[in-house]
């Protein structure tokens, strides 16, 4: 990790720490992304996200931003594709359900321009988060998602 990633992360409000402060305690062995998510538990942020891939060889950790971040962005965020499958979500559904209902054939063009932002940007959550690939797998709305399909009803 560098100190411009660290800079440009800082600019979007992942981390409130200063740059040269975070390499310093990435620096120190074994202690870093302790450290670093007790300081954003600290600032107010919101918990992080895991993600190994099947093997165990590498991990991904989503750092959300602050829940007052969240729902400043969320609106402007919400693309087209992303606000469709959320308006089609009354009920869980699966993956090859909603393509259905969306008209849609391709299984990687839904998955990259509707179900990943949705699921990114926590309006939408997996009904069986521990098994991701199960074959009964389905997607349902969260109390975000929810409330910004009820606010975009509305018209407000």
């Amino acid at each position: 990790m560098t100190i411009r990633t660290l800079k440009a992360w800082k600019k979007y409000g992942i981390f409130d720490i200063p740059p040269p402060r975070i390499a310093g305690v990435f620096e120190q062995a074994g202690t870093g992304m302790r450290m670093v998510l007790n300081q954003r538990q600290v600032l107010g942020h919101l918990e992080p996200k895991y993600d190994n891939d099947r093997s165990r060889k590498t991990f991904e950790i989503r750092l959300p931003l602050t829940k007052n971040q969240v729902t400043e962005q969320v609106a402007g965020e919400v693309t087209g594709e992303v606000q469709k499958f959320l308006k089609i979500l009354h009920t869980p559904m699966s993956r090859s359900e909603a393509q259905i209902v969306l008209n849609l054939k391709g299984q990687a063009n839904f998955r990259e321009r509707y179900l990943n932002p949705a699921l990114d940007l926590e309006l939408v959550e997996m009904t069986i988060p521990d098994k991701p690939r199960s074959n009964e797998q389905k997607y349902r709305l969260t109390d975000k998602g929810k409330k910004w399909v009820e606010q975009n009803q509305t018209g407000k």
